[in-house]
């Protein structure tokens, strides 16, 4: 089942380590100041990233999936949040990043998550 409501993220169990992986995966793209992580290019690589992981989903799964279009829904709601009133809830982004990681790989352990 999706994670729907927002307003309990404190209480959200992650099943992937999305927060590392994003680091990780932002440092082999970028040229970064450590410690600077939470800045609008790392900002924009989480859009970016977290959009290209729901976008494969949906193309692979979205027909016979419909959590797919929900997903895309809160992704959609989140970016246009950000875009409009610069508010970025990045705990909003790894919950969404780690539901399409779930529908994806259906919670079982993912080979090479961090390398």
């Amino acid at each position: 089942m999706l994670f729907e409501n927002f307003e309990d993220v404190m209480s959200y169990e992650y099943v992937y380590p999305v927060d590392i992986w994003l680091v990780r995966e932002f440092k082999k793209a970028k040229h970064y100041e450590p410690g600077e992580f939470i800045n609008d290019e790392f900002k924009e690589f989480i859009l970016t990233f977290t959009e290209e992981v729901i976008k494969r989903g949906r193309r692979k799964y979205g027909e016979t999936e419909d959590e797919w279009r929900l997903l895309w829904f809160h992704y959609i709601s989140q970016r246009k949040l950000y875009r409009d009133t610069c508010t970025f809830e990045y705990s909003h982004f790894l919950i969404i990043l780690d539901q399409a990681l779930i529908l994806e790989h259906e919670g079982q352990p993912i080979p090479n998550l961090l390398r």
